[in-house]
């Protein structure tokens, strides 16, 4: 479980990187430890996850703000 991103299922995509099926996005994000907070939305495109006092998931491709 993530504070902002909710529940997670975890796969490793290589030595160093994951694939994480989102319930909230309904979608399979990757990312790394070297790339979080960025992370690749399966067909999608970029994330960036803002997790300060106001979370935010920011979406290049659309260049919107949703909350997580």
């Amino acid at each position: 479980y993530h504070e902002h991103l909710g529940w997670l299922y975890a796969a490793p995509a290589s030595a160093s990187g994951y694939w994480l099926w989102s319930s909230n996005q309904n979608a399979w994000l990757w990312t790394t430890p070297t790339t979080f907070p960025y992370l690749h939305k399966h067909g999608g495109g970029w994330l960036y996850l803002r997790t300060s006092s106001n979370p935010g998931l920011y979406d290049f491709s659309s260049k919107t703000w949703t909350t997580p």
